[in-house]
């Protein structure tokens, strides 16, 4: 991610249009066959977002954007290091999805008492996981209460 800052740092603006002309491009492509475009609808149904053009408004939206609006975002939210003393609000977070079936994949899925404390259960859950696996990390995450590294 740091060498990725400077690329973008020295890209000059027509190196920037271009990028962002081909992504536009590439969102803007038509559909390669029937069944691409009905699973494309149907994530946006069962997704309930229902907005099937939002391809098209992510293009219009990209019109206004400049390289110095997206070193500044990227320096915002992406970029791993602090400068200045300035803290980042780049955060991680890991999820556990597990299904509503009744199956044999949802054995062992934790019962959510009581819904208001769902956030609660989840921390306990987590704190009694952690200290299974004796506070290791395996070099990627860490766990702690809004401290994700």
């Amino acid at each position: 991610l740091k060498s990725f800052r400077s690329e973008l740092d020295s890209m000059d603006d027509e190196t920037f249009m271009e990028h962002l002309v081909g992504l536009a491009k590439n969102k803007l492509e038509n559909f390669d066959s029937l069944e691409e475009e009905t699973g494309s609808h149907w994530s946006e149904i069962t997704e309930g977002r229902y907005d099937f053009e939002a391809y098209r408004k992510e293009v219009l939206m990209m019109r206004t954007v400049s390289k110095k609006q997206l070193i500044d975002v990227y320096d915002e939210w992406l970029h791993p290091f602090c400068e200045n003393g300035k803290p980042k609000k780049r955060r991680k977070m890991v999820l556990h999805i597990i299904g509503s079936g009744d199956g044999p994949a949802s054995l062992g899925r934790p019962a959510i008492e009581d819904e208001k404390a769902v956030g609660d259960q989840i921390d306990h859950l987590l704190h009694q996981f952690h200290a299974s696996v004796k506070k290791e990390s395996w070099g990627r995450i860490a766990f702690g209460r809004g401290n994700a590294v």
